[in-house]
């Protein structure tokens, strides 16, 4: 795995050990990137299932202004603060380890709100509906802001988490990247 590109453009990242996450191919991230073009700069993100903080980390690369780290594995812990401290980017991001319902309560209480999630959870697990209805309860998607939601061509994440409209769609093998956005009412 590497960064794509911007200010860390082609520095190696490590990957989770084990079998327990699904690093993001190169593939999926610069068609993920390059949809997002020229709309990272200076956001906040959250990274959720962040694994070893790579989409996180690409868009601190390509100008976001800080991003919030979210995963249980002690593994992915231990990749992603590795990562960051070879780039030496800890001032700009914050690891939050835990459940994401929990820690999207935690950034809720804090008044925490992010211009772009990434949402990459396991596949077949049933963790994108719950997710999407706690972002969308805590209230942390900052008006405008988009959420992206990584699953298997298999999974059908609409209609689960209402107040949720797909914008844009892109399948990549059996990936697919859904980008949603919070209805007005929603």
């Amino acid at each position: 795995m590497r960064v794509i590109a911007g200010e860390f453009k082609g520095r190696r990242l490590r990957a989770v050990k084990g079998l327990g996450t699904r690093p993001i191919l190169d593939r999926v991230k610069e068609s993920l990137f390059s949809i997002l073009a020229g709309e990272i700069i200076n956001t906040r993100v959250l990274d959720l299932f962040c694994g070893s903080g790579t989409l996180a980390i690409e868009s601190l690369s390509r100008g976001a202004r800080f991003a919030v780290l979210v995963d249980i594995s002690r593994r992915a812990r231990i990749a992603a603060e590795k990562n960051i401290s070879s780039l030496g980017i800890e001032d700009r991001l914050e690891f939050i380890g835990g459940d994401a319902c929990r820690v999207i309560r935690k950034l809720a209480r804090r008044g925490e709100r992010f211009d772009l999630v990434f949402v990459d959870p396991p596949y077949f697990r049933g963790f994108a509906a719950p997710v999407l209805t706690a972002i969308q309860d805590g209230k942390i998607l900052a008006v405008g802001g988009r959420l992206v939601l990584r699953h298997h061509k298999k999974e059908v994440p609409e209609g689960k988490a209402p107040g949720w409209e797909v914008v844009r769609r892109r399948r990549i093998g059996d990936a697919i990247l859904t980008f949603f956005r919070l209805l007005e009412n929603g």
